[in-house]
């Protein structure tokens, strides 16, 4: 049997990729989210885990990197949702994640890591021996960052939902008029109302009651949006806000703007996306 290479959990990458990992997941995405500490993990990740399971399995070393970038181009595509939802109707623990391709760009260290695994003597971070310090002890640690990462929002919103008014304000073209943008909904299961608190005329303000996602168990009181008639028989669709129960007020700002950036994308995917 090929013999486990220890240097492969304790060199000068993987051990600060992985402290990286850990914090990021669990606290510099909440704390600054944007696209930095949305990739991030993403890099560190896809750089130590081919070195991860190189240890684990050494006999196929050298085709871990690959591996690695294969589930990841997966994990990332629509093709997994169908396995993610099978997942979801068992667990206790729900999970998601958001087909972002620009995610696929974290591919590119690949190539380090199996630069990594080829040459990892260069890289050790003991020359001597460190009595009581042996990679083995590394695997449970390394697993859990692996694993745990931050809980989908979705899973944080079900069980602390936030109450009241979240601002959307996003504009959508889509290629129908209006009444076949109103009848489209209709067939989604949604049921756009007019807003008769809106005093415009004509009328182009619209309420849907009642609005539950998938992966989301508590329901929004109410997704506002206006609906404007363009040339050629298209239509803009301002979402203008979408209402939770109770009354609201969310003093930490960051943490709005992901309640904000995550429910423009449920909505994006789930209304708007349909109607294109």
């Amino acid at each position: 049997m090929t013999p486990r290479n220890k240097h492969l959990l304790l060199n000068w990458a993987f051990l600060p990729c992985l402290l990286v990992l850990a914090l990021n997941d669990h606290y510099l995405k909440a704390a600054y989210p944007g696209w930095l500490t949305g990739k991030l993990s993403d890099f560190a990740g896809l750089l130590i885990f081919p070195l991860f399971l190189a240890y684990l399995f050494p006999h196929r070393a050298s085709a871990m990197p690959w591996l690695t970038g294969l589930f990841f181009i997966f994990w990332k595509s629509p093709l997994s949702t169908p396995c993610i939802d099978t997942y979801n109707t068992f667990a206790p623990i729900g999970i998601t994640r958001t087909v972002d391709y620009s995610d696929l760009l974290a591919l590119a260290v690949l190539p380090l890591s199996s630069h990594l695994i080829r040459h990892i003597d260069r890289y050790r971070m003991f020359r001597r021996p460190r009595p009581g310090l042996a990679a083995p002890y590394l695997i449970i640690p390394c697993s859990l960052a692996f694993m745990s990462t931050s809980p989908p929002l979705s899973y944080r919103l079900a069980h602390n939902p936030p109450n009241g008014d979240i601002y959307i304000g996003e504009y959508y073209t889509v290629k129908l008029p209006p009444e076949q943008v109103l009848e489209a909904m209709r067939k989604e299961g949604l049921t756009p109302m007019p807003d008769t608190a809106c005093h415009q005329t004509p009328n182009t303000c619209y309420l849907i009651d009642n609005v539950t996602f998938p992966g989301i168990s508590d329901t929004l009181q109410s997704v506002r949006f206006r609906l404007y008639k363009e040339k050629n028989n298209h239509s803009t669709i301002w979402i203008d806000k979408v209402t939770k129960r109770g009354n609201f007020y969310l003093s930490d700002w960051k943490l709005l703007k992901i309640y904000t950036r995550y429910y423009r994308q449920m909505l994006h995917h789930h209304m708007v996306r349909q109607l294109r």
